[in-house]
């Protein structure tokens, strides 16, 4: 599908509309090289979702063409994220600074420095559900929080040291240091006895304070020992009728019925012992894109779930028009997606397109020298490219400074093929804000598989031959 800027836009925004839609036609202008139509949707796409709580800054990034490590992006979410209620949320973005900070030390400094009087001015104790206190202990130093605007404040602390020359090889050491604990300000009732029956289960919950904690008590209630489908139906019928008269976003019931289906392998259940019945996923589907339509949530993770219910063929009723239409745009983002291109030199300085590649699997391998889950996972692919041969690439990009890369690999030889992304172009087109991250791409350039941390060796390597095995796509039109 090709747009016409003039109509064809038109057309999307009726067929979708919204946030999704506006992620779409930004990725769609950048493509076309047309940058300011592209930073104007996503302008618009951020205003749709000033109200709400923001988890995923992509839809900012092309707002910052030159943005090494959403660093822009970020001083434009804090105002949201520096909520009280949200705290958990912005030390994960102060955390993105810290391992920012090595490759883009002027950046940070210049991200922390706004960020300290916003920090400063807010308070973090009144109407939060937790305090977030740290131990550090670095080089023999030892450092306590009591407060979370302290920890908030050690942590810009940490950003700027680490952007320092002597310490820009030392985030993975402060990570290490640092011990972070949460603790509830008003602790809750102990959990609901699995035991019971769910009539009394809900009569329970329903005691429960704050009130947009209840759901997630029902939740816990049916992870409290296996179940099964016959045992566990009634209860998910349960949670999506009380999702339906669910208004404070904070509940957030999407998240709890998307958790349950454990789509990427780290968001799954803490029940030990508990799964969900294979038979019952569907449903489970529909519960979550009904509550995240419900709530208009986040388009990310919509974007994702709805990717997921296409993958495992789920019928998808008129009634979630938008869940539907967000499986349209996933198709469309796809087909976009294999038009992108980059040209990346490895420490021999040979420079390579990603294009110069169709017609044999790739996989995008994001990875930096200080990561050790990056440096443990590296022969596990190396044993699946020798596997593969002829038939795939793997292409392992760094944001690494190529002085740093060069001595890293002189003294660890990796067979695959290294290449440098110091600006962090490619980084920032896919949106890469942790390591390991990997794309498998297919032979005709659509993205077909993502894992956004270390993978089973028996995952990929079922991916990767079913990605070399795939028919040939139709060529966008």
């Amino acid at each position: 599908m090709d747009l016409d800027p003039a109509n064809g836009e038109g057309a999307l925004r009726k067929f979708a509309g919204r946030r999704a839609t506006l992620q779409a036609l930004s990725l769609y202008y950048r493509n076309r090289k047309s940058p300011a139509e592209a930073a104007g949707r996503a302008i618009e796409a951020l205003r749709l979702d000033t109200s709400e709580r923001i988890d995923n800054p992509g839809l900012a990034r092309i707002v910052a063409e030159q943005s090494p490590f959403r660093i822009p992006e970020l001083l434009q979410l804090a105002h949201i994220q520096a909520d009280p209620r949200y705290a958990a949320t912005l030390l994960s973005a102060l955390d993105g600074l810290i391992r920012a900070a090595p490759s883009q030390p002027e950046a940070v400094k210049q991200a922390a420095g706004k960020l300290e009087p916003l920090i400063q001015s807010r308070d973090f104790e009144t109407g939060a559900a937790e305090k977030i206190t740290a131990r550090t202990r670095i080089r023999g130093n030892e450092t306590t929080t009591s407060s979370t605007k302290e920890t908030l404040l050690e942590s810009l602390d940490l950003a700027r040291r680490t952007a320092e020359p002597a310490l820009r090889a030392s985030a993975e050491e402060f990570f290490r240091a640092r011990a972070i604990n949460y603790s509830l300000l008003n602790p809750s009732s102990p959990p609901i006895d699995p035991n019971l029956p769910l009539e009394r289960a809900i009569e329970e919950a329903r005691k429960r304070q704050p009130a947009y904690q209840q759901l997630g008590e029902l939740w816990r209630y049916l992870q409290g020992k296996p179940r099964s489908a016959e045992a566990t139906k009634p209860i998910i019928l349960a949670m999506s009728a009380w999702a339906e008269t669910t208004t404070d976003p904070r509940s957030d019931p999407a998240w709890f019925f998307q958790s349950l289906l454990n789509l990427d392998g780290r968001l799954g259940p803490p029940g030990k012992g508990w799964k969900l019945p294979g038979e019952l996923r569907p449903m489970v589907f529909l519960a979550a894109a009904k509550a995240g339509q419900q709530l208009d949530r986040q388009a990310e993770p919509l974007m994702e779930l709805s990717l997921a219910m296409e993958k495992e063929k789920i019928a998808v009723p008129d009634t979630l028009a938008s869940t539907r239409n967000r499986i349209a745009l996933g198709s469309l983002r796809r087909r976009l997606e294999s038009r992108y291109d980059f040209a990346l030199s490895g420490p021999d300085g040979v420079r390579v397109n990603l294009h110069s590649f169709r017609g044999k699997a790739v996989l995008l391998n994001f990875w930096a020298v200080w990561c050790a889950p990056c440096r443990a996972e590296m022969p596990m692919l190396e044993r699946l490219g020798k596997e593969f041969g002829a038939d795939l690439e793997i292409l392992a990009i760094t944001d690494d400074p190529p002085e740093t890369l060069k001595a890293f690999l002189a003294n660890n030889p990796i067979s695959l093929r290294v290449l440098m992304d110091q600006p962090r172009a490619a980084f920032e087109h896919y949106n890469v804000t942790g390591i390991p991250q990997s794309f498998l791409i297919d032979p005709d350039g659509l993205i077909r598989e993502h894992f956004p941390a270390v993978a089973p060796e028996v995952t990929l390597r079922a991916a990767i031959a079913a990605s070399i095995n795939s028919k040939p796509a139709a060529s966008p039109q």
